[in-house]
């Protein structure tokens, strides 16, 4: 849902608030008129201060207002100026991924990306911050093992989600997605981490394979067959890309000893092999 500009309030608000359901003005009855012209006073050097639009600032306020309750106009100027900092923080880090994610070499992957943190950026600066939330989930889909520095540009996606979401108020959804984050981290490793062991078995089977091949060492070979089928094959179940490149490897592996053993035996081997 996009923030859209609503009516001012007879002549006490100056700022244009976001028609939202958080935000519409019978929900500021609270507020006082000191509040408002407090705010009124104040968002110009904030907005000064931390190098935002003036956009950006009146949609802080709109949310604060929103939601305040039992501020005095000192305590609710400070919430916007502590909302801002965020704004900036935000517009600042927008710099680092990009840098990160200009190291994509798929440009179907890497141009998307930069369009969907451009947008980010600007929905933050004309004070949208729901869609710049919508757009930093957007680029939490890039697989960031494609990306330099990959897990921190992941994070710097999940940053910019939840600081989108708190900006616009949510303070209850950016808790939602800072804890599916971390769930979503400790798969993402676990995931790595048997991707690397995978890796490893796949490398020690494929040294033995080379000695045995080189050297006419059957054992080494019959060991190069035993850690495909036993220790790799397992790990990455039929159709995954790990299976396919297991299987293929094991059938080197089994008509090499297929050439080398001869008689029934090595028929049988050559024909594992062609199954494999």
């Amino acid at each position: 849902m996009k923030l859209i500009a609503g009516p001012i309030l007879a002549g006490l608000l100056t700022i244009p608030l976001p028609a939202t359901a958080a935000t519409r003005p019978q929900d500021l009855s609270g507020a006082s008129r000191a509040q408002y012209d407090r705010v009124q006073r104040d968002r110009d050097q904030i907005a000064a201060d931390l190098r935002l639009s003036r956009k950006t600032v009146d949609a802080i306020a709109a949310v604060v207002l929103g939601k305040q309750s039992r501020l005095n106009d000192t305590q609710l100027v400070n919430a916007i100026r502590e909302q801002a900092r965020t704004a900036r923080r935000l517009l600042d880090e927008n710099g680092k991924l990009r840098e990160r994610i200009a190291y994509l070499e798929n440009p179907a992957i890497r141009d998307p990306a930069l369009a969907a943190l451009n947008r980010a950026h600007r929905a933050i600066d004309e004070g949208r911050f729901t869609d710049a939330e919508f757009e930093y989930a957007t680029i939490r889909q890039i697989r960031w093992d494609q990306v330099h520095d990959g897990l921190e540009s992941w994070k710097a996606a999940v940053d910019g989600q939840a600081g989108a979401a708190i900006l616009a108020g949510e303070y209850d959804r950016a808790e939602d997605l800072r804890l599916a984050a971390g769930e979503e981290m400790r798969a993402r490793l676990e995931a790595a981490g048997k991707q690397a062991q995978w890796e490893q078995i796949c490398a020690a089977a494929r040294e033995r394979y080379q000695y045995g091949d080189v050297f006419g060492a059957p054992e080494a070979l019959e060991r190069a067959a035993s850690l495909y089928r036993e220790r790799a094959l397992p790990m990455y179940p039929e159709p995954s890309w790990q299976w396919a490149q297991v299987e293929n490897s094991l059938g080197i592996v089994l008509g090499g000893q297929g050439e080398r053993t001869g008689g029934a035996a090595g028929v049988a081997l050559l024909d594992r092999s062609e199954a494999a």
